[in-house]
């Protein structure tokens, strides 16, 4: 039973801004999110991990109000853990990562929100899907976000299509 859907990377250079890690964090995010609906799970806890040039490390988590699998839920999760918790100050940074956790299968009932904007919500589901789609049969190239493609060096960077997922047996030797 899978109990996390996350990925993280080194980029090719630091990143020296924040807004460098939020290009970082779209790609990472937009990764986990494919992956999570290739599967059919959605998750509530959202997970980032830093580490700076001196190889010092931080973590930390957060849980949203609904199951998500959108790259925008989670973009903006690990954003503002990022800001909230001053990880700003460990800049530059050598490595970023995020993972989802406390999942659920996409398909079970949800309790919806009174105010929310689960109509919304649909749509933005339906719209990735068919962003997956098209992405599946041309390339995950061929689709990408404008702040993404602004950081050429980062938008090089294929967290989807370079992730590989190592057996239980692997690391058992």
């Amino acid at each position: 039973m899978i109990k996390s859907v996350g990925n993280s990377t080194t980029t090719p250079v630091d990143m020296i801004s924040v807004e460098d890690v939020r290009c970082v964090y779209t790609l990472l995010a937009e990764s986990v999110a494919t992956r999570l609906r290739e599967i059919g799970m959605a998750g509530r806890c959202i997970n980032i991990h830093v580490r700076d040039t001196n190889l010092n490390v931080r973590a930390c988590q957060t849980t949203i109000s609904h199951h998500t699998a959108l790259s925008g839920d989670i973009t903006k999760a690990a954003m503002r853990l990022f800001i909230e918790r001053d990880y700003a100050r460990m800049l530059p940074l050598r490595s970023i990562g995020v993972s989802v956790s406390s999942l659920t299968d996409a398909q079970d009932p949800l309790q919806l929100d009174l105010f929310g904007d689960s109509l919304s919500r649909d749509r933005q589901l339906a719209l990735a899907k068919a962003v997956d789609h098209i992405r599946t049969r041309f390339g995950t190239q061929v689709i990408r976000l404008g702040n993404v493609l602004a950081h050429p060096v980062f938008a090089a960077i294929n967290p989807h299509d370079d992730h590989t997922i190592h057996p239980e047996q692997f690391y058992a030797g």
